[in-house]
């Protein structure tokens, strides 16, 4: 019987033991992915200094859960893939100067924490998921009649 019971445990435990298993919350401490509305955006011509957006974050990971209705600064990675979502679903690329504050925005992307204090944020990937409208448009005023 204590047999019977030694092997069952046997066999249970490899199949309980998971590879990665009590690493959880270390898994993926340094990436994020998140949801938001573009707030501003700013193209670096020098190489040295890299691109920034700034995004107001609607949801995202639990890495990006504290700045949730706040505005996050990210730098940009110099070979993003930006992209424009189509309604059809197909994504087109686009440049990172194409993108429109007000924009809706899925960002996903890697978090420094060894460089500073505050950890910097990097923009590996950019999808513009929805444009806003233009709906202040200048009115054309009428002619007076002859």
């Amino acid at each position: 019987m204590i047999l019977a019971v030694l092997v069952l445990a046997m066999m249970v435990a490899p199949a309980a033991a998971k590879p990665g298993h009590g690493r959880r919350l270390a898994y993926g401490k340094n990436k994020f992915q998140l949801q938001g509305v573009v707030k501003a955006v700013a193209v670096s011509t020098d190489s040295a200094v890299p691109s920034t957006i700034t995004v107001t974050v609607k949801s995202g990971t639990r890495t990006v859960k504290q700045f949730r209705g706040q505005d996050l600064t990210m730098n940009v990675s110099a070979g993003a893939k930006i992209l424009l979502e189509n309604p059809d679903g197909t994504n087109v690329p686009i440049t990172l100067d194409q993108i429109v504050v007000g924009s809706k925005v899925h960002v996903g992307g890697k978090i420094n924490r060894a460089v500073s204090a505050p950890p910097v944020y990097w923009a590996n990937k950019i999808i513009v998921q929805e444009v806003p409208v233009v709906t202040d448009a200048p009115a054309i005023p009428e002619l007076p009649a002859p």
